[in-house]
């Protein structure tokens, strides 16, 4: 995927890798586990099959465990608004990358569109509002670029079409 790109596209490629890594991945985790507008629909999706007891116990377990890596990973010593503004700064790279090209790296997908892709989509695509789904719903770029590349990666779903 990646032969014909310069030895600059393929060190932009590493780092949004690391961007999107080790930065947007965590804000999303964020998101979804910590953040009390989304919990409460993670802790019902993720474990209402569970025993009534252990329902009670094990969703608080597991979201401690989750915010110790948060704070472990460094990113979960930071305020929300700070989480998120760093999301947020790493989406907004993405849209200046993006511009008017269809893929990341121009007109044909490379390794970083495998790469970028699902995060776009988790965070698009999902019913879990905030910050981020909101400024990546609220750029065209973002969303015609989940949209074409779901299309090619999944043509048989319709919300990619």
């Amino acid at each position: 995927l990646d032969r014909d790109l310069s030895c600059y596209q393929k060190g932009v490629s590493r780092m949004i890798t690391g961007a999107v890594e080790e930065r947007l991945y965590f804000a999303i985790v964020h998101s979804r586990w910590i953040d009390e507008t989304n919990w409460p629909k993670i802790k019902e999706t993720w474990f209402e099959d569970l025993p009534f007891f252990a329902r009670s116990l094990v969703p608080n377990m597991i979201q401690k465990n989750v915010l110790k890596s948060l704070k472990g990973h460094g990113i979960g010593l930071h305020s929300a608004d700070e989480i998120y503004h760093i999301g947020l700064r790493d989406l907004q790279g993405l849209v200046d990358v993006i511009g008017d090209q269809k893929y990341l790296m121009g007109n044909a997908p490379t390794t970083i569109d495998a790469v970028v892709f699902p995060f776009l989509a988790n965070i698009i695509y999902t019913p879990f509002p905030g910050p981020l789904k909101a400024f990546a719903e609220d750029q065209p770029s973002l969303v015609d670029y989940s949209k074409r590349m779901g299309k090619r990666i999944y043509p048989e779903y319709a919300i990619f079409q």
